[in-house]
């Protein structure tokens, strides 16, 4: 299954001006283009772990459009 890549997760954002826009229009963009199969958008729980683990180790999470 195909996933979404950072890069154009965050041109999608700049294009519908909100990451939840973004993803309300992936479905019908990905018809348009010709995608047979979904895109796999990862699980909410698979993020919070990935943030999880990165604060174990001293590191920060920075989302997109942040100062820092």
């Amino acid at each position: 299954m195909p996933t979404l890549d950072p890069l154009r997760f965050f041109k999608l954002i700049d294009r519908f001006g909100t990451a939840s826009a973004a993803l309300d229009a992936l479905p019908d963009l990905a018809k348009r283009g010709g995608a047979k199969r979904q895109i796999k958008i990862r699980a909410k729980a698979e993020a919070e772990r990935e943030i999880e683990a990165l604060e174990k180790v001293g590191g920060k999470f920075v989302a997109y459009g942040e100062a820092d």
